[in-house]
């Protein structure tokens, strides 16, 4: 009764009656784990969160310890990159609650600095901020700056570090594509700084650089600070034991348990193991599960195969699932033509992921589709941009071959002539030069 009147309120409530108290003071076991893993199966609980970027809850995060680990490492890297909801921005605040025991001087701060490149003075903003997170911590030796500028921050923070031997800093500038592409055209002025100082004081203060398509390119250039951060952590879709306890674990406390292996499988393949559309997917599969009416008996309830199609042949799922890679493509237009012309060349075909490419066959299809979009492009700056739709998640590659790493692009086909069509007419943007 209590169970059904939660899921047909959506009431997320988890009830102690006096059968589960007693059964709770006879156990020898963390109560609260214990008590949840009880009262849990009933409630209308739906611990996933697709509508909350970055903000995963620590019970929810799974995988990406090796890379959390590189982040906090003095000798570890500074740069991330990858495509649109894989979880970057759940990655650093995960090694910022990791890093951050300020009462051993380690502190750790995630910064959105999304719309400091799009300002005219950009670097006194982030260098104002970056001095106000530590003149909060009440360190020795503490004199901010009269005028705050770049090379009075260098000063202070040098001075900072050099009064307190314990302390180490971690700031972790999240969306910053507009930044690093603003100070390239100021010839990395404050990025050098940033390179300098982590230099300075052995890494005990250190800047991680994350973002999208700009942070990666950026990096391989030759003769600029960016390549002394170390070898970009590329975030894409979750390792498949990750990606597998995502799906199962919070499900199995809930009260569920999935008829078949192959069930989860089919989830991951709908999803593209995408942490954000793994999210979504589960988020929807358990308001449907919640709808349906309640086993008798005991928990574990079954999720069957029909439970998972449901959710799948949900038009406004599949839309979800589409929006969020279009999210990705939208970040650079010769993405969208290369994408949508091997979409395209496979309309035929009963998986638009199957096919994979040599890089002049797609090549020869953009040309095809948007002449105007490649024109100034080399084979090796084409295979670049190849590779950089590889890294955030777009293609798979196989040797030399790539193909489209999602099967759900199928569903696009509807939409991809027209996209097309508009790009045929369409100038580049001043930026691809």
């Amino acid at each position: 009764r209590v169970s059904r009147q939660a899921k047909s309120g959506d009431v997320a409530v988890l009830v102690l009656d006096e059968t589960l108290f007693a059964f709770l003071l006879a156990d020898s076991r963390p109560r609260w784990q214990v008590f949840l893993r009880c009262a849990a199966p009933f409630s209308a609980i739906n611990p996933y969160t697709p509508y909350r970027a970055g903000d995963v809850p620590p019970e929810m995060y799974f995988g990406r310890d090796d890379e959390s680990r590189s982040l906090q490492s003095e000798s570890g890297s500074c740069l991330v990159y990858g495509g649109r909801q894989l979880g970057k921005s759940a990655l650093l605040r995960r090694t910022e609650r990791q890093f951050n025991h300020p009462e051993r001087h380690h502190y750790a701060w995630v910064v959105d600095i999304k719309r400091y490149g799009d300002l005219s003075q950009p670097a006194d903003l982030i260098w104002r901020e970056i001095i106000a997170l530590l003149d909060a911590t009440k360190l020795k030796g503490q004199k901010s700056p009269a005028t705050i500028t770049p090379e009075n921050a260098l000063t202070y923070v040098k001075t900072l570090f050099s009064t307190n031997p314990e302390l180490r800093v971690l700031i972790m500038l999240d969306e910053s594509d507009n930044f690093v592409e603003a100070d390239a055209r100021q010839r990395f002025s404050n990025i050098e700084i940033f390179r300098q100082l982590m230099s300075e004081t052995e890494r005990r203060f250190k800047v991680v650089l994350a973002g999208l398509k700009t942070v990666q390119r950026f990096q391989s250039l030759p003769n600029q600070p960016l390549a002394h951060f170390g070898s970009p952590i590329r975030i894409g879709p979750l390792a498949p034991r990750a990606a597998q306890a995502l799906v199962r674990q919070p499900f199995e406390a809930l009260g569920y348990a999935f008829a078949d292996d192959a069930i989860i499988l089919t989830i991951l393949s709908y999803t593209n193991y995408h942490a954000g559309l793994v999210q979504l997917f589960c988020h929807e599969l358990l308001k449907v599960l919640h709808q349906r009416k309640p086993d008798d008996g005991a928990p574990p309830f079954a999720i069957t195969a029909a439970d998972v199609e449901r959710v799948f042949r949900n038009q406004e799922t599949r839309d979800s699932i589409l929006q969020r890679f279009d999210w990705t493509l939208a970040l650079d237009e010769r993405y969208q033509a290369i994408a949508w012309s091997m979409v395209s060349d496979q309309s035929g075909a009963a998986d638009s992921s199957a096919h994979a490419y040599d890089p002049s066959e797609i090549r020869n299809l953009v040309h095809e589709n948007w002449p105007a979009g490649f024109a100034a492009l080399d084979a090796d700056a084409f295979r670049g941009v190849l590779n950089e739709m590889e890294g955030l998640g777009v293609l798979a590659r196989s040797n030399t071959a790539y193909r489209l790493r999602s099967p759900n692009v199928a569903c696009l086909k509807c939409l991809v002539a027209d996209r097309l069509e508009a790009l045929r007419h369409k100038r580049p943007s001043p930026s691809f030069t």
